[in-house]
């Protein structure tokens, strides 16, 4: 990670992204760095093994950069363009040369307003941009491959799999500040929905639920691009997580919207979609599947945390996890209320 570090460090230095400019910025999350320079991001993989996530050697990460490339190509060609290499030394690295020290997702750039999140925050996302958003998801939907009857994916098994992950990896990053005991009040819910849906998530599967979907769809992988919805930053170093139930993908945006406050956008984008799809069947996961989405991140949230270099926004991830972990509750009640 350290040698990981001081490649950073120098890529950022002016001239390497572009021939004249003050240098790219770099934007870093729990499994990468991102640089925005003027019209481009390119995306570097971090050298980390979360299990559910593993990029620990060179040849998993330029193996996975490629499939980042090939998968988000299905939703947004016009800005996934090339997987490059960054070659020369640590101490002066070169763009576009081989030996590679490392693989870079070269991306279009688009303004960061526009991704859905800062949207909302900034009071621009209205109801009409959700509806175009859910006509374009059960679109994707529709066309999604869908899983082969042979295969693990959709079983019960490899659904309560990442869920039960997701308890055991916030465990043993929590912060003191974050009482244990509200994990295990969710995680009993969990368990006890996951033996009650069982039969349900069979027949979802032999219905033809389980598509190859986005599998990350959240407010800050979404953009209103060219008046168009964009999606973005599929799922693509776990099969599992990307090979799921298509109420799985939706209830990510469902409850990332309520999380934030705003129940009656979740509920408009919510029946827009189920009105081009009819699956209303599917509403019966639903909350168990917003449960699951918002320990995902929490668990992002925690992983983070335990890394250096924070930003000072970062610094305040802990109030945000505190959200996360009580938007649960406020699903499981309408869900008992209704």
């Amino acid at each position: 990670m350290e040698k990981h570090r001081q490649l950073v460090k120098h890529m950022l230095e002016p001239s390497f992204f572009e021939p004249t400019g003050p240098g790219a910025k770099v934007i870093e999350t729990h499994a990468s760095w991102i640089f925005l320079s003027s019209d481009y991001a390119y995306k570097m993989k971090k050298p980390v093994n979360f299990g559910f996530l593993d990029f620990s050697s060179h040849t998993k990460r330029h193996f996975f950069c490629t499939e980042e490339l090939r998968l988000n190509r299905r939703f947004a060609p016009e800005l996934y363009l090339d997987v490059i290499p960054v070659g020369g030394s640590i101490d002066q690295p070169r763009l576009n040369q081989e030996p590679a020290l490392a693989y870079l997702v070269k991306m279009r750039r688009f303004p960061q307003e526009n991704q859905l999140d800062r949207m909302l925050a900034a009071g621009n996302l209205t109801v009409t941009e959700l509806i175009e958003f859910a006509a374009k998801i059960a679109a994707v939907h529709r066309q999604a491959a869908h899983t082969d009857p042979d295969s693990c994916f959709g079983t019960p098994e490899s659904v309560i799999r990442p869920i039960r992950q997701n308890f055991e990896q916030i465990r043993s990053a929590l912060p003191d500040s974050v009482a244990l005991q509200t994990i295990s009040n969710i995680e009993e819910w969990s368990e006890a929905t996951f033996s009650a849906v069982q039969p349900f998530l069979l027949a979802r599967r032999e219905e033809g639920y389980i598509r190859e979907c986005h599998g990350d769809m959240h407010l800050a992988n979404m953009a209103w691009f060219h008046d168009q919805p964009l999606l973005f930053d599929c799922i693509e170093f776990n099969e599992n997580l990307r090979w799921i139930d298509t109420i799985n993908d939706i209830a990510f945006l469902v409850m990332d919207l309520d999380d934030r406050g705003h129940r009656q956008m979740a509920s408009s984008f919510l029946n827009a979609y189920l009105r081009h799809t009819d699956d209303y069947a599917g509403l019966k996961l639903m909350r168990f599947y917003q449960v699951y989405r918002a320990m995902v991140r929490a668990k992002v949230l925690c992983l983070r945390l335990r890394q250096t270099d924070l930003s000072t926004q970062e610094r305040h991830a802990p109030e945000r996890l505190e959200t996360y972990l009580s938007s649960p509750t406020a699903i499981r009640k309408q869900n008992h209320n209704n």
